[in-house]
């Protein structure tokens, strides 16, 4: 995928409610919104009564079953972007055929969150030194995020612990701060073993094998940095919902 694309994706993986986070009320009528957007850019006819019913009602069981982690937005953008070379579905939908759009997008998808959080962590990194921003400025860009209705815990920039633990606006006991490390590893866990659903190779089998193993003995320094990442922003996270 182009640059363009690459940014397209991973601001949609953050867009809306995954569906394995909805109720099934709302997952239901997001599947059926889903199939009628679907059938439309993909030329297929759209069927009526029962028939419908029934596709909806297998549809939305085949979200909450192999597509958990998804939303409708990237499934939009999946079937709207597609492979044109794809073999030739017909007129009608078989629940086969969104395997075949989907597996391929997230196995992009897959490769693009690998990179996402070094890649966030060096950003943010960059901003600081490009703009050497005061502590005056940092509060303000705190204070911003402090006013948001919705906060997402996966972009909090990493400065926000640092300026905030190095100037005592926070003060974690040692024991609390064990129990934010314990999410974080739980976090990234469970974040591998999602990627072997996704991934197509078994580079994310590997990852979750390795990363069981240090469980015990200790992590290394890719997984500790990951770990630790997690527990600053659940960290931050708390400060800006006023939990702390």
């Amino acid at each position: 995928m182009p640059i363009s694309q690459d940014r397209k994706v991973i601001t949609l993986k953050y867009a809306s409610k995954s569906f394995g986070k909805m109720s099934d009320e709302e997952r239901c009528l997001h599947a059926f919104d889903l199939l009628l957007k679907i059938h439309v850019i993909v030329g297929w006819t759209i069927p009526v009564g029962q028939l419908m019913d029934i596709l909806t009602a297998q549809f939305e069981k085949k979200l909450s079953e192999s597509y958990t982690n998804v939303n409708a937005e990237e499934f939009e953008y999946a079937f709207r972007n597609r492979n044109l070379e794809t073999n030739d579905w017909g007129k009608a939908l078989n629940l086969t055929m969104i395997d075949e759009v989907m597996l391929p997008y997230l196995s992009t998808r897959f490769d693009l969150s690998r990179q996402e959080e070094s890649l966030m962590s060096k950003n943010y990194h960059l901003v600081e030194e490009k703009r050497e921003l005061s502590d005056e400025e940092k509060s303000e860009w705190i204070m911003d995020w402090k006013s948001m209705e919705d906060i997402n815990i996966d972009l909090i920039p990493l400065i926000f612990y640092e300026f905030l633990d190095t100037k005592g606006i926070i003060k974690i006991p040692t024991e609390k701060k064990w129990e934010y490390t314990a999410k974080g590893v739980q976090y990234v866990k469970a974040k591998l073993q999602d990627e072997i659903g996704i991934c197509k190779t078994n580079d994310a089998y590997i990852a979750y094998n390795r990363f069981q193993n240090q469980e015990e003995k200790g992590f290394d320094k890719e997984f500790a940095g990951r770990i630790k990442n997690r527990a600053k922003r659940l960290i931050v996270y708390d400060y800006l919902k006023d939990n702390l």
